[in-house]
């Protein structure tokens, strides 16, 4: 289908859902339309910025009956109609009210689960909401520019190479920003450098540590601040992980624990002997998991040296029934399951935002055949084009829960269970 739009025609429409991603969707002359920045039953006048085969984005000019949760974006680099400014396209809902927020992410989990996976809705449990929806994260990475003899550090535009400029990031955490200025403000000792990215993580132990890199070298020392041994202390609930610096480790620092709770609740609840940890990383899940169960836990991840410091916190946490093992998924997977019996296991999946694939999920559904499959994910889409190949042979979702990682974004994070 080819679509004849005039880029400068505006048009009325009436929103009906938001969709995954964060726009709003509205019909019109038979031509699907995608906005973003709007709330479902808003009547909007927009603009098409961007025609494609099947569908048109466009940018609303004006809001011409809004939304009860509607609120002005307190962010003063969020989308508005009247600037021209450059804006950052990072906060997909800071033009809707948190809770209603929450709300609009489960119904569009419920949608993907049934559109894409098969699965019923009902199965979800009520979504787990953050306590707070700005300040949360402990960890930011910001593309550099530089012009008239100054860097200027920000989130790239709408066309993926325009900088926004951001001297303060609502949803990091303020000793992050008070850092953030420090560095914009006092530039002398760094402008003769190449800088790509700047990097800024805070600890409660550590506090802030930031570092700077360019694409020939890495991590310019000199003018960074990182730890001599490279490994940061995370404090959760469940005691505390050595990380290094520029791992991966949760970045809301008031969800993770909600999130580890949660598994430990659902591991609680079912029966098995062993738990293997496949993409184990430093081991949180895992060791959390050896404490709280009398199962025996095996932790294993492609990243050796992930390997290396899960064991180091294992010591930390004085846990015994626990062993470690490093490869790829696949080969750590053979390895466990020819000598673990599969209907005494529990598998924990915890993958990237790519999700697990077809190859891994028939790997684990024809051969491995753990009795229990824990898949906590990122990324809400690659989940459910992988339940729906673990459903298609041979298991069931029990539950599934919303757990919302990153307010005002698009993102969330979820726990799934399923059984053989």
């Amino acid at each position: 289908m080819s679509l004849d739009i005039k880029m400068s025609s505006s048009v009325e429409l009436k929103i009906e859902s938001i969709a995954y991603g964060g726009s709003g969707i509205a019909r019109h002359n038979g031509i699907v339309y995608f906005v973003p920045g709007t709330i479902t039953g808003e009547t909007i006048l927009a603009t098409p910025v961007k025609v494609k085969k099947r569908f048109i984005i466009a940018r609303y000019e004006k809001i011409i009956e809004a939304s009860p949760h509607r609120i002005t974006p307190s962010c003063p680099y969020a989308y508005q109609p009247e600037s021209s400014k450059l804006f950052c396209p990072g906060c997909q809902y800071q033009h809707l009210t948190y809770n209603e927020e929450l709300k609009v992410k489960n119904e569009q989990f419920g949608d993907l689960l049934r559109r894409i996976a098969g699965v019923d809705p009902a199965l979800r449990k009520e979504p787990i909401g953050s306590s707070i929806s700005t300040n949360y994260r402990n960890k930011i990475t910001l593309h550099a520019k530089k012009g008239n003899n100054k860097y200027k550090f920000g989130y790239y535009a709408e066309d993926n190479k325009s900088l926004v400029e951001i001297s303060n990031c609502q949803l990091a955490c303020k000793e992050i920003n008070w850092t953030l200025k420090n560095l914009t403000d006092n530039q002398t000792k760094f402008n003769d450098k190449n800088i790509n990215s700047l990097t800024l993580r805070y600890t409660q132990e550590n506090s802030i540590n930031y570092w700077f890199k360019n694409k020939q070298t890495g991590i310019l020392n000199e003018y960074s601040n990182i730890p001599q041994s490279l490994l940061l202390e995370e404090n959760t609930m469940y005691g505390k992980f050595l990380v290094p610096y520029d791992s991966f480790f949760q970045i809301n620092i008031y969800q993770r624990d909600n999130l580890i709770k949660e598994t430990l609740k659902i591991l609680q609840g079912i029966s098995s002997e062993f738990i293997l940890d496949i993409f184990g990383g430093v081991g949180v899940f895992g060791i959390c998991a050896a404490k709280n169960t009398n199962d025996k836990v095996f932790i294993a991840d492609t990243d050796k040296e992930a390997v290396n410091i899960a064991k180091k916190n294992a010591a930390l946490h004085n846990v015994k029934n626990i062993e470690f093992m490093s490869g790829p998924a696949f080969k750590t997977g053979d390895a466990f399951f020819r000598k673990i019996n599969s209907n005494k296991t529990t598998l924990i999946l915890d993958p990237p935002r790519t999700g697990l694939g077809k190859k891994f999920t028939d790997k684990v559904s024809k051969y491995y055949l753990p009795r229990n499959i824990i898949y906590i994910s990122c990324a809400a889409d690659t989940l459910c084009r992988d339940l729906k190949e673990l459903c298609g042979n041979g298991y069931k979702v029990e539950h599934t829960r919303l757990i919302d990682m990153f307010p005002r974004t698009a993102h969330f994070e979820s726990i799934t269970l399923l059984t053989k």
